[in-house]
């Protein structure tokens, strides 16, 4: 009988497990980016599980880690363009591959529960325009990339705590604070 085969939901639900892996020291650096690339290569759910297996992570039936609701943004030669609103999904995956994403967190006040962004990157970009006070956690990788998540800091930084990980291949993301990202309009930055 054959193996079944992985969605792109799976590979996400994997990466986001590496991911939480890397950030906690779990894994290296250079065996977290063998691992996301084997899984973003993976055709079936027992490549994505021999992965994880020696992780701890709560797993479903085929051994894939178990994730609260994840919204996709999938920039894949073109531009996306999505609001962040209360009430939203819990995590966002934003993947640019060869394009481009822009979450837009404006709308949500400071005193909303963390935001949860997994930005993967390659050959593209993902933005993140902040509301006033946000404070930006980066606990992501870049490999001949770039990631500017440390000047993402507003005035009071006091307000939404927006937690970003993923990994930055020959990408990029840049998290647009409320003073710079006022000039974006409908996803299109105007007047600059």
């Amino acid at each position: 009988m054959p193996s079944p085969r992985a969605s792109d939901r799976d590979r996400d639900r994997t990466v986001a497990a590496l991911n939480d892996a890397a950030a906690s020291g779990r894994l290296t650096l250079d065996d977290h980016s063998t691992r996301l690339d084997t899984a973003l290569a993976a055709v079936t759910m027992p490549e994505l599980a021999g992965l994880l297996a020696d992780l701890p992570v709560t797993r479903d039936e085929h051994g894939l880690p178990v994730t609260a609701i994840v919204a996709r943004v999938d920039g894949r030669f073109g531009k996306v363009v999505r609001q962040i609103v209360p009430g939203a999904a819990a995590e966002t995956h934003a993947v640019a591959r060869f394009g481009q994403v822009v979450l837009d967190l404006r709308a949500l006040p400071e005193d909303a529960e963390p935001v949860l962004i997994t930005a993967d990157s390659l050959f593209g970009q993902v933005k993140v325009l902040l509301p006033p006070g946000a404070r930006v956690v980066d606990t992501g990788t870049a490999r001949f990339g770039n990631r500017k998540a440390s000047g993402a800091v507003g005035p009071r930084a006091d307000g939404l705590i927006v937690y970003v990980q993923g990994h930055s291949r020959f990408g990029q993301l840049k998290c647009i604070p409320a003073d710079e990202s006022s000039a974006y309009r409908g996803g299109h930055q105007l007047g600059r």
